[in-house]
C-alpha cells in the first residue's frame, strides 16, 4: 500500500497500519546501522503510530459510552 497523504491512513485497514509501522521500524533500524539519516522515516513512523493510536481512542470511547447506562430510547 502506498501512503502518501494522512487521508490515506484514515481508510487503511488496521492490517496495513501495522504492517506499515513495522516496516518503518525495520527501515529505521538499518538506516541507523548504515549511519543514513532516519528524521523522514521517523516522522512518517509517527505518523503512522498517530493514527494507530486515534482508532484505539475512538474504539475505547465507543465501548465506553456503549457500556454506559445513559442511552436514549427513541433516537432522533
Amino acid at each position: 500500500m502506498k501512503i502518501n497523504k494522512t487521508e490515506d491512513l484514515a481508510i487503511a485497514e488496521p492490517y496495513e497500519l501495522e504492517h506499515l509501522q513495522n516496516r518503518y521500524r525495520d527501515n529505521i533500524r538499518y538506516a541507523r546501522r548504515s549511519g543514513e539519516d532516519t528524521e523522514a522515516l521517523e516522522l512518517e513512523l509517527s505518523y503512522v503510530q498517530r493514527e494507530i493510536h486515534v482508532r484505539q481512542l475512538r474504539d475505547a470511547s465507543a465501548e465506553k459510552f456503549n457500556r454506559s447506562s445513559f442511552h436514549y430510547e427513541n433516537r432522533v
